[in-house]
């Protein structure tokens, strides 16, 4: 578990991720918001390629 925000950006394909008790499939021209000390951790395999930009920060 990270201590900062997270932002994940969605380029290309499909990214199945779970936050928490909350699965997301989060598509191209989405973002997610990841908070502090939140578990996260995909949850099934992908067979596409996907490509995201995920940024980490502090407030």
């Amino acid at each position: 578990m990270l201590s900062s925000f997270e932002i994940i950006v969605m380029i290309e394909g499909v990214l199945p991720i779970q936050v928490s008790n909350t699965q997301y499939r989060v598509k191209p021209n989405e973002l997610l918001i990841i908070p502090p000390s939140a578990e996260h951790f995909g949850f099934e395999f992908t067979t596409s390629d996907i490509k995201f930009i995920w940024i980490h920060f502090n407030c």
